[in-house]
C-alpha cells in the first residue's frame, strides 16, 4: 500500500482533527506486519475522535442564544442570535469563546477577563464589576483587591445595599454595612448602624438610637404602648407612657407629663396651679372637683381638705374621713377606726390586741387536719416554733398563715400541712 498523503479524520462539525501521517516504503509494497501497525493506529485514532467529539458535545450545550447588542456608537441595542456554544454575551458585546474567557458581570452589564491571570471582582448591587491581576492570597472587597497579608489588621465590611469597604478592625467598626471610627473597638459594639463606646454610651432600645452619657448600667428603654421606643438616663430621666421627661423639673401622672411648679397631678388628670399657690398636692373634693394643697399643712381625707392637727401633716391618717394623729391613735384603720399595726391586729373588722412577735389571722377558719389544731375564727394566733433548715436551731416561723378561709382578711396566708407531717406543722406562703 502507498499513502503519498496524510490522512485526516474529521469531526462532523468541522472543530476536531485527527491527523494520520501517510507511511510510503520503497518498493510500493508494505509488509505484513507494517500494515498491522499502520490499522491499529488508525482504529485508535477514531476512538480518540469519537471520545473528544462527545466529551465536547456533552459540555457544550448551550445551543443558539439571544444577545442584546449595544452599538458603541449609537447607543442602540439589537437583538442578536449567536451560537452559545462558540461565543459568548458580556455587556451588551458578543465575544469569541475561550478556555480561560469568562464574563465579570452579565449579559447586560459586564466585560470579560481571563480567569487564568485575572480576577473579577463585583458589587453587583451598585452594577460595578472591575478587572485585577490575580495575586495570591489576595480576595475581593466588593469591587477592590484585598490583600490581608499586606494590610495585617483590615477586614471588609460587607452589605447587599451598601458599598463594601476595606477597614481598620481595631479601630472601626462595621455596623450593618457601614464603617464608623469608634477608636479602640475592645469597648465598642454596634447599635444598628451606628457605633458607640459602652463605656460612655449605650444602646437600651437596641434600635439603632444610642444614648450619649448613660452607660449600660444607668440606661433604659422607655415604650409607650403603640411600641414607640426611646433611650433614657435613669439617674435622670423618666419614662411616662413612652415619653421621656426631665426628673428635676417634670412629673408624670397617669401617662401625662407635668411640669413642676406650675402643675400638679390630680387624680387621672394635671391640673394648673396659680402663682400664689405652693401645694403641690391635689384633692379630689366630693362635689367631683379638684383644689391644690400643700400636703405638710392639710390631709384630703374623705373628699374634703382638712387642716393638720398641730402637728406634720405627714403624722396624720385619714380613716373614712376623720383624721387621727398617728402617734396618739394609730398608724393604720381598721373599720374605720385607727389602730397601731405592730401590737394588734385587724380580723373581719375588728382589732385583735397581740404580744406575739410574729401574727397572722384566721377567719371563719374549719380544721382540715389534725395538725391544723390553731384554726378558729377570727382568732390570733402565734406562728409556732420550726427547725431552721439553715441552722438546725429552733426558731420561730416567719411564712405560717391561715388553715382555713383567709378570703375576708387580707392580713391571712394560706397554710397547708400535708397528712403525712401530721407531727410537725410546716407553713408555705
Amino acid at each position: 500500500m502507498i499513502f503519498d498523503k496524510p490522512l485526516r479524520a474529521y469531526k462532523g462539525n468541522g472543530e476536531q482533527t485527527v491527523v494520520i501521517q501517510s507511511h510510503k516504503l520503497s518498493g510500493g509494497r508494505v509488509s505484513k506486519e507494517k500494515m498491522k501497525n499502520i490499522l491499529f493506529s488508525l482504529a485508535v485514532s477514531v476512538v480518540v475522535l469519537a471520545t473528544v467529539g462527545s466529551s465536547s458535545a456533552a459540555r457544550c450545550k448551550r445551543g443558539i442564544q439571544i444577545c442584546n447588542v449595544t452599538d458603541d456608537v449609537t447607543g442602540q441595542f439589537t437583538l442578536t442570535e449567536y451560537n452559545g456554544c462558540v461565543q459568548m454575551c458580556c455587556g451588551g458585546k458578543l465575544y469569541d469563546r475561550d478556555a480561560y474567557f469568562q464574563c465579570c458581570g452579565n449579559n447586560e452589564r459586564g466585560i470579560p477577563y481571563n480567569d487564568n491571570t485575572q480576577m473579577c471582582c463585583m458589587w453587583q448591587y451598585g452594577n460595578e464589576y472591575v478587572i485585577h491581576n490575580k495575586t495570591q492570597g489576595a480576595w475581593c472587597c466588593g469591587s477592590e483587591l484585598f490583600d490581608p497579608a499586606e494590610s495585617p489588621g483590615q477586614s471588609c465590611c460587607n452589605s447587599w445595599t451598601n458599598k463594601p469597604a476595606i477597614f481598620s478592625s481595631t479601630t472601626e467598626m462595621c455596623c450593618e454595612g457601614q464603617v464608623g471610627f469608634s477608636g479602640d473597638t475592645a469597648y465598642t459594639s454596634c447599635c444598628g448602624a451606628i457605633s458607640y463606646d459602652r463605656r460612655i454610651a449605650s444602646c437600651p432600645c437596641h434600635d439603632g438610637q444610642v444614648q450619649i452619657g448613660a452607660s449600660e448600667l444607668t440606661a433604659a428603654c422607655c415604650q409607650n404602648s403603640d411600641g414607640t421606643k426611646a433611650p433614657i438616663n435613669t439617674e435622670t430621666e423618666g419614662c411616662c407612657n413612652g415619653l421621656v421627661y426631665d426628673n428635676s423639673l417634670q412629673f408624670c401622672c397617669n401617662g401625662l407629663v407635668g411640669e413642676v411648679g406650675t402643675e400638679v397631678c390630680c387624680g387621672d388628670s394635671i391640673a394648673s396651679k396659680s402663682a400664689n399657690q405652693t401645694g403641690s398636692s391635689c384633692c379630689l373634693l366630693n362635689d367631683g372637683s379638684t383644689v391644690v394643697y400643700d400636703p405638710t399643712q392639710q390631709l384630703c381625707c374623705g373628699g374634703a381638705l382638712v387642716d393638720n392637727l398641730g402637728n406634720d401633716a405627714a403624722g396624720q391618717i385619714c380613716c373614712n374621713g376623720n383624721v387621727f394623729d398617728t402617734e396618739t391613735a394609730g398608724d393604720a384603720c381598721c373599720n374605720d377606726v385607727p389602730y397601731f399595726s405592730s401590737d394588734s391586729t385587724c380580723c373581719s373588722g375588728e382589732i385583735q390586741p397581740s404580744v406575739y412577735i410574729y401574727h397572722s389571722c384566721c377567719v371563719n377558719a374549719t380544721p382540715l387536719t389534725p395538725t391544723c389544731k390553731h384554726a378558729a375564727g377570727g382568732i390570733v394566733y402565734d406562728n409556732p416554733e420550726i427547725i431552721s433548715t439553715i441552722t438546725g436551731e429552733i426558731e420561730v416561723s416567719h411564712q405560717t398563715g391561715c388553715c382555713g378561709d383567709f378570703s375576708n382578711d387580707q392580713h391571712c396566708y394560706l397554710t397547708i400541712t400535708p397528712q403525712a407531717h401530721a407531727a410537725t406543722e410546716t407553713s408555705s406562703i
